[in-house]
């Protein structure tokens, strides 16, 4: 899977923290040497919660996602997240070569995330259905939803 768009965030968070903790270094006076440490400590455990929400966020999708009955599966394939700061996430997704009817299971994957009260504004604009070369009907789409910030 790829996560372009959340990785480069978590390495984006990274390099806040390591130019957070340079900046405070470079300030310590010894008289106020414990107030520093104290406010290094608070701005790293907000970048810290931050990069925690990201994969809470990312757990809570691949929990949503719906799984066949008979095979305990998922019934798509992610392929890719993409995340904003604003709560926008998009998922690029195809149905399993083996399933019996995608376009019934991309509808139970819409279901799922309007149940989930972590998701709205689920909207799928377009799907395109690709055969593969064992002559199996797969479907391609992107999913956009937003995530709700107070249920993580």
């Amino acid at each position: 899977l790829r996560s372009s768009s959340l990785e480069k965030k978590l390495v984006e968070l990274k390099v806040e923290k390591e130019r957070i903790i340079a900046e405070a270094l470079a300030q310590v006076d010894t008289n106020d040497t414990r107030a520093t440490l104290l406010a290094i400590k608070d701005k790293l455990a907000t970048i810290e919660k931050s990069q925690l929400l990201w994969s809470d966020i990312i757990e809570k999708i691949e929990k949503t996602i719906p799984v066949s009955a008979v095979t305990q599966s998922p019934l798509i394939n992610l392929r890719s997240y993409n995340g904003t700061a604003d709560g926008d996430i998009s998922l690029s997704a195809t149905t399993r070569g083996d399933s019996l009817d995608g376009f019934n299971d991309i509808a139970y994957l819409i279901r799922a995330f309007v149940a989930e009260p972590s998701f709205n504004e689920v909207f799928i604009p377009s799907i395109t259905k690709n055969i593969t070369p064992e002559v199996q009907a797969v479907l391609s789409f992107t999913m956009h939803l937003a995530f709700q910030k107070q249920t993580f």
